[in-house]
């Protein structure tokens, strides 16, 4: 990466950065956004252990009359997720100053951050071995008719109806696209105006759309897309360590909406400028994949 010249940038404190990041990452993350995600303000390091709380099952029991109603005490289960994911983007500012170096590194934070947050989706998406169930056939595309069988799976497995996510990779959305059935507005909402420009394609079947780049492909050009509730997958992410006094560095850390970003900025006299590094320390597991999410398996072609 290209170094970048500016003086002015003593100027931009780190709480700057790290929250320009945090903005940039959440408007870049799909999936990031529609799990389950689990935030505490306590600072971790690498390797950390969080135990994420899984609901225990209740039942429904027939009250008689003048009868006590049936007490319960559902079972919780803690699920142990490693802090093993510690994603980093640095790049060095150079001493020499120019006039239009704070908005080039202001550039570099969000492209930092959408780096990251690739990592982030890839991450989540490519635990569609965890599903409990999988549809669809490697050898056709995507199609409203393996649409329907994903929803009679997650059906079956008494997936909660409401908050359901279909996320498909590129070719399988262009191939979606192209079916009068998905995009004319007789069968439940036209996505052929707006909602197409975006990640996010509208509702149909039962499912909110997205299209998400991070996708998995093999190398036998089958294509592993997620059809979901919320709960199935859970993202943890905590607040990673600042410098301590002394050190010639400083730093900031945010969090919003459970997702936690940190910014340090040092000044590197071996090439004489101040370098910035922008990352986030976080894990992902299955939470109720068993029961809540079916993996669609299409071939990766529009057509």
């Amino acid at each position: 990466m290209a170094n970048i010249t500016v003086a002015e940038v003593d100027v931009a404190i780190p709480a700057f950065w790290s929250s320009t990041a945090l903005g940039a990452l959440k408007a870049n993350t799909v999936m990031a956004q529609l799990v389950r995600r689990d935030f505490d303000a306590v600072v971790a390091s690498v390797g950390d252990t969080v135990n994420v709380t899984r609901r225990g099952v209740v039942s429904v029991n027939d009250k008689a009359a003048n009868g006590t109603v049936t007490l319960q005490t559902p079972t919780a289960s803690k699920i142990p997720i490693v802090l093993d994911q510690h994603k980093e983007v640095s790049f060095l500012v150079e001493d020499v100053a120019s006039a239009k170096a704070i908005d080039d590194a202001v550039n570099y934070v969000e492209d930092a951050a959408i780096a990251i947050a690739e990592g982030v989706d890839l991450a989540l998406l490519a635990m569609f071995d965890d599903c409990g169930a999988e549809v669809g056939d490697h050898s056709a595309v995507m199609s409203s008719g393996i649409t329907v069988q994903t929803r009679v799976a997650l059906n079956q497995m008494k997936c909660p109806q409401a908050g359901r996510y279909m996320v498909l990779g590129p070719n399988a959305e262009g191939a979606i696209l192209l079916e009068e059935k998905f995009t004319s507005s007789d069968f439940g909402g036209d996505v052929s105006k707006v909602a197409i420009i975006t990640a996010n394609l509208g509702h149909k079947y039962g499912f909110d759309w997205f299209m998400d780049q991070q996708v998995v492909v093999d190398n036998t050009d089958d294509m592993h897309c997620l059809a979901f509730h919320r709960d199935a997958f859970v993202l943890v992410t905590r607040l990673l360590e600042l410098p301590g006094a002394g050190t010639g560095a400083v730093g900031s850390a945010v969090s919003e909406d459970g997702v936690a970003m940190r910014a340090i900025r040092a000044y590197n006299p071996t090439y004489l400028g101040t370098q910035m590094t922008v990352d986030m320390l976080y894990g992902v597991k299955p939470l109720r994949a068993d029961t809540h999410a079916v993996q669609v398996s299409v071939d990766d072609a529009t057509a």
